[in-house]
């Protein structure tokens, strides 16, 4: 097996995988699969806002099948459902803020 980090690359043997991961060496079998990540990793930041976006994203779709169906409505028809329902949307103008209130005001 090989041990990977930056431009240095090792052949180590079973007994000195775990001194290389703890220095911060992938770890890949003769296959080149990888074994083991080193530790002290960090995830780029463009990987985390992809991450999140999608994140995000599954939020919003477990909302639309959550069986209310609030998310699927336009703002016109959030706003008669808060009117028909007696809820204060105070400022909110958007999508998401009139949701937020509707929601907030379900909770109370």
């Amino acid at each position: 097996m090989i041990a990977l980090k930056d431009n240095k690359v090792y052949t180590i043997d079973e007994t000195q995988k775990k001194h290389y991961i703890a220095l911060g060496f992938d770890i890949k079998d003769d296959d080149g699969n990888t074994v083991a990540y080193g530790q002290g990793k960090t995830v780029p930041y463009e990987m985390y806002a992809e991450l999140e976006t999608a994140h995000m994203e599954l939020i919003a779709a477990y909302e639309r099948l959550a069986g209310d169906g609030l998310g699927e409505m336009s703002v016109e028809e959030l706003k008669a459902y808060a009117a028909e329902h007696n809820i204060d949307l105070g400022q909110a103008t958007s999508q998401d803020g009139i949701l937020k209130k509707i929601r907030a005001a379900q909770k109370a």
